[in-house]
């Protein structure tokens, strides 16, 4: 069965399954090159359309060979949304109808592309759990998924799942307007203005600068029923008849703060950036006690072992670490594109979850799930540039020479083959430097990223010295905030947060060019660590093809580029 998961209509996250297998996926903005897209984007002037070919691009499939499609939103109206999936034989009926949310545009464009297969409506918390369950590799798990808002009347915010052997069995659910997204997502507006969709990771990294303020607390515990409930008058701009707020005076006051000054650069001896930096904290804390709070209600529900986050609030790696740190599961997994943008893959995957006789219980150990650019592919972009290259015949020989570009103090870029799925760079669209000192964090910023200067770096780590920095043995997909051992402190300042904490990522020997940059940098200078973060600059996503790859080297002070085999320098 070949399924097509179309986009949601946040983070645009397209992705084709063969019988419960990810074949690719991508999100919409890596190709037209929009940040955040579709969000305050004219989408008759930029259509979410792109993806179609480039999941098939290469591939022995056409769209006309799909089974069927995946919408992850159940339609409003009637009683869909109290369904958990929604099967429709034909997309000229779903077409006639005109359901609500609006998908004719690209059910149009596929259709007229050759696609004939049914239409599949799946509940939006169902196909976040679906994405991370899929990948997991456990048999049978909870699930957490908490985000803004999903499927619903109101909608679901908080939605806890037990899973064994694909069936989903919902234990509770929470709705708008106590909605953990809205409420850090409000913050964030708060501090970076009103189109700040998409950079909660800011507030994150500004919350250990300041103490969280209990008159700010935005969700609070409510006995009856056991649940946070937001401080607001609501987080939803849409009324939904029923809900019933808790409104507390900083809930009601929160939107007449006034937001920050826009680029105004950051001063923590400043009392009005302290008041910011308070909010932020006060936000973190806000939905790390609500968060556990669900986290352990679930666990005394079925006393299962195994632990899946997802939902866009799984990207709060702190909030993450906290959950792993306190070991309330034996094992617990979050998976990259957790946000909507993994949608393109998680409709698709609940559906073969109820068709499929077979399943695969192994965990992925990467998320490399873009198209597979070659060799030849970035020789002719090289070409085609008119940049000189020297070209290395193994990824130990290229390996070797990024670590000694890297001593050298260099600022190196790193492209290999497919790219990563959701907004983590895991390897194959990355930025390294040397992290043995602070300074070199500075330097990367000043000439490269132009991010908040209080924003921390993330280290890469060779898999078997994980626990000699870090407190966790492993994080391959960069999802959780660990604490730093005294060595990582001493030894690798420029990945290391103000409040001794790293988001770190270990890596293995599949991982390449990653695992032999890493092994040849150990080996010159005796630590098995590197600062990475994704190659991409200020305002644009990460780079997706050889030609964005070399046209941000080339507008950059990155100094060298290791475009697959090719090495690159100005």
């Amino acid at each position: 069965m070949l399924v097509l998961g179309l986009p949601s209509f946040h983070h645009s996250g397209w992705g084709l399954v063969e019988d419960g297998t990810v074949i690719r996926a991508v999100q919409e903005e890596r190709l037209n090159r929009i940040k955040h897209y579709p969000y305050y984007t004219d989408l008759n002037e930029h259509p979410m359309t792109l993806g179609v070919e480039y999941l098939f691009r290469g591939l022995s499939h056409q769209l006309s060979d799909c089974d069927a499609a995946t919408i992850p939103m159940m339609p409003m109206g009637k009683n869909y949304h109290s369904m958990d999936m929604l099967e429709v034989e034909s997309i000229d009926e779903v077409i006639a109808q005109k359901l609500k949310p609006d998908y004719n545009t690209i059910l149009t464009f596929i259709k007229d592309q050759g696609f004939t297969g049914k239409i599949i409506f799946v509940n939006h918390q169902l196909s976040h759990a679906a994405y991370v369950y899929n990948l997991s590799g456990y048999d049978t798990a909870d699930v957490i998924s908490y985000d803004g808002a999903g499927c619903g009347f109101p909608p679901e915010v908080v939605v806890g799942f037990h899973v064994d052997n694909h069936r989903y069995k919902k234990l509770f659910s929470y709705h708008v307007p106590h909605s953990l997204g809205h409420v850090y997502s409000n913050t964030t507006s708060r501090i970076f203005g009103n189109r700040s969709d998409g950079m909660e990771g800011k507030v994150m990294g500004l919350a250990p600068y300041g103490q969280p303020d209990p008159s700010l607390k935005m969700l609070v515990h409510n006995t009856q029923p056991d649940m946070y409930v937001a401080t607001y008058p609501s987080t939803t701009k849409v009324h939904y008849p029923g809900i019933n707020p808790f409104a507390s005076t900083f809930g009601l006051r929160q939107t007449a703060i006034p937001q920050r000054e826009h680029k105004k650069p950051w001063d923590f001896d400043d009392e009005g950036d302290m008041f910011y930096a308070n909010l932020a904290a006060s936000a973190q804390q806000s939905i790390e006690d609500a968060g556990m709070h669900y986290v352990k209600k679930l666990r005394g529900l079925t006393g299962e072992d195994n632990l899946c986050i997802t939902g866009g609030v799984a990207l709060n790696s702190c909030l993450n670490g906290l959950i792993r740190r306190t070991g309330v599961y034996k094992s617990t997994f979050a998976a990259p594109a957790c946000h909507d943008g993994g949608h393109g893959i998680g409709a698709p995957l609940y559906y073969c979850g109820t068709t499929v006789d077979t399943h695969n219980y192994t965990r992925v150990d990467s998320d490399f799930f873009g198209y597979p650019y070659t060799l030849d592919d970035c020789r002719q972009a090289a070409v085609a540039s008119g940049v000189e290259f020297q070209e290395f015949e193994s990824a130990d020989l290229l390996g070797q020479d990024i670590a000694e570009s890297l001593v050298d103090q260099k600022i190196i870029a790193v492209f290999n083959k497919g790219s990563e799925f959701g907004p983590r760079a895991l390897g194959h669209r990355s930025i390294m430097v040397d992290p043995r000192t602070a300074e070199m964090k500075d330097t990367l910023n000043a000439r490269v990223k132009f991010r908040e200067a209080y924003r921390p770096f993330a280290p890469i780590v060779l898999q078997d010295h994980a626990l000699d920095y870090f407190e966790f043995d492993s994080s391959e997909f960069m999802l959780f905030v660990a604490h730093a051992t005294q060595k990582a402190i001493d030894e690798v300042p420029a990945v290391i947060h103000v409040d001794g904490t790293a988001r770190m990522q270990s890596v293995g020997e599949t991982n390449e060019p990653f695992y032999s940059a890493l092994s040849h940098f150990y080996k010159l200078t005796g630590v098995p660590v590197l600062l990475n973060t994704s190659f991409n600059v200020a305002g644009e996503p990460i780079v997706e093809t050889p030609q964005d790859a070399i046209r941000c080297f080339m507008g950059t002070s990155i100094d060298i580029l290791y475009l697959n085999n090719l090495k690159i320098e100005k």
